[in-house]
């Protein structure tokens, strides 16, 4: 897939990003806003469960990605949208960790958010994306493992960027 170069830029923005641990990620030149992607995580989570609206989806995340050359995170991009991508990762943190992250943002934007209620938020979410019918949260067999819990965006960025020309070679 793709002309075997891959493109990633990531930069720290601010320490609430619950996705990126703090990154923006750039598709095209355009760095993604983080409004666009929280707007796409809150209102996402229904899609899987709607099978006619996930179809049309997938049409336009695999039209999207078709030339290659793409960075994309979603929770079924390794093991639906892009089954055979060059490189993948499966980019993962405790509960407690993806909680935490959650939790600052929401401060940060001046919410009044109690941590324990996030911590639950978070688990169930897994729980639900884990069991649902349709594209369920899971590990592709081939995607690399980078556990975030307590690393730093850079060096996080930096593994992935190491591992990239070695799981296009393989």
């Amino acid at each position: 897939m793709g002309n075997g170069r891959l493109r990633a830029n990531a930069t720290p923005t601010h320490r609430g990003d619950r996705r990126t641990g703090g990154s923006r990620q750039k598709h095209g030149g355009a760095a993604a806003r983080g409004q666009a992607r929280i707007h796409a995580g809150r209102h996402g989570r229904a899609v899987p469960r709607r099978g006619a609206r996930r179809a049309a989806l997938l049409d336009l995340q695999r039209q999207a990605g078709e030339r290659g050359g793409v960075v994309l995170e979603g929770r079924d991009i390794g093991t639906v949208v892009f089954p055979d991508a060059e490189v993948k990762f499966f980019l993962t943190a405790s509960p407690e960790v993806r909680a935490k992250r959650r939790y600052e943002e929401l401060v940060v934007r001046g919410q009044n958010v109690d941590y324990a209620a996030t911590l639950a938020e978070v688990k169930a979410r897994d729980e639900n994306d884990m069991n649902r019918p349709i594209a369920p949260l899971r590990r592709a067999d081939d995607a690399l493992l980078v556990d975030s819990s307590d690393r730093a965006v850079e060096d996080i960025v930096e593994e992935m960027a190491r591992r990239v020309p070695m799981a296009a070679r393989a």
